[in-house]
């Protein structure tokens, strides 16, 4: 096992005073050890005999050719380089001075040099604490969307590594808490976290929004929907314009060839079993969750994109963070192109007209301007 390379205050301490006191111990065998005055004149005193050695075998002389001349020289060389030494020694103990000096008068200048560990140690601290509140709601089955912000925001600050594997481990595992996923069996479960605490519904979202089917082994029960979600379930051949409050989650599941668009910001969107379908978001805050789709379209921008086992998708998407595919094939990919989206309700244009007329012409200005490409397949993808 490695030893910790973290340095003790104590083995600070010694090392100033050794460095700036003066006080090193010195070692003849190594003139790293030397004071700067000796360093100084060991230098001059090296150079000066080395040159007067390369005189004599130019001239064809003897080494003891002119030795008392050579010898007045050497001293007097190695004086100034003592000198030189010395006046150096001195401008860096007034330097260290001036430092410490001016530490004394004005030490919140220097306090993000002591900070910068104890940040870090703090941070690490947080996501261990994230990562235990994840692994005990996944074993008591009851999510909370702030944990799983929490961890997506982590997440798109580590990159890759073991922290960040360590951070997609536990993401997946609420993602299976929310399904009721235990052992490898799909249990029937209600595909949503909870949510606590945040604005209730408003008429125009709850007007949208089927009521759920009960499910008995779910986190929370169909009745219990959080009150800043919008949930959608078991629509077929449908063509809608949902309306809400900025922040609010959707959820989606068993979706088929439907046409919806989202006319507000949400937080998050987790979609499941959509198929052959046309989904248009505002830019989203956070994540989208993606699992068991195939043949749709996406047009959506957010942090963080992930996609679980689905194929054939074409996704118009803007992500800031990072795009996670696993187990999919056939993903095709453009970029996000809606721009000034707004909306102007009359009482006298039904909201149906309004949302065929807004999804032909953003699909429209979509497929102009976006160019699909078909990305390399590497060993990562299924």
């Amino acid at each position: 096992m490695a030893s910790s390379t973290w340095v003790s205050p104590e083995e600070y301490e010694r090392r100033e005073k050794y460095l700036r006191g003066g006080l090193r111990e010195v070692n003849l065998l190594d003139p790293y050890t030397w004071n700067r005055p000796a360093q100084g004149a060991a230098a001059m005193f090296g150079l000066s005999l080395a040159a007067g050695q390369l005189y004599n075998i130019w001239n064809k002389k003897p080494f003891y050719f002119a030795l008392v001349p050579k010898l007045i020289a050497l001293g007097i060389v190695s004086s100034l380089g003592y000198g030189m030494g010395t006046l150096r020694e001195h401008h860096w103990r007034t330097r260290d001075a001036v430092i410490e000096h001016y530490m004394q008068l004005h030490p919140e200048d220097f306090d993000h040099f002591k900070d910068r560990t104890d940040k870090a140690k703090v941070r690490e601290e947080e996501l261990n604490d994230a990562l235990n509140r994840a692994r005990e709601q996944a074993e008591s089955r009851v999510v909370d969307e702030e944990t799983v912000k929490t961890l997506e925001g982590f997440l798109s600050l580590e990159g890759c590594g073991w922290s960040a594997k360590r951070i997609q481990e536990a993401l997946e595992l609420l993602r299976k808490a929310s399904l009721g996923i235990s052992g490898g069996n799909v249990q029937p479960s209600k595909f949503a976290f909870s949510v606590s605490d945040k604005k209730p519904l408003a008429a125009s979202s709850a007007k949208h929004s089927p009521t759920p089917s009960p499910s008995r082994s779910a986190p929370i029960a169909a009745n219990e929907v959080p009150a800043n979600a919008i949930q959608l379930l078991n629509l077929v051949g449908e063509n809608k314009v949902i309306s809400g409050k900025d922040g609010f989650d959707v959820k989606l599941k068993n979706i088929k060839n439907c046409q919806l668009s989202f006319v507000f910001r949400p937080s998050t969107v987790h979609i499941q079993g959509v198929h052959d379908c046309k989904l248009v978001f505002l830019p989203v805050e956070t994540s989208i969750l993606m699992y068991d789709c195939t043949g749709s379209q996406i047009f959506a921008t957010a942090q963080q994109l992930r996609i679980h086992n689905s194929h054939e998708l074409r996704l118009h998407v803007g992500v800031r963070a990072a795009v996670i595919i696993e187990s999919c094939s056939k993903i095709r990919m453009a970029p996000y192109r809606l721009v000034n989206f707004s909306i102007s309700l009359s009482p006298s244009i039904a909201l149906e007209d309004i949302a065929a007329v807004l999804f032909f012409l953003t699909i429209r200005i979509l497929h102009r301007k976006a160019t699909f490409f078909k990305p390399k397949l590497t060993s990562g993808f299924h």
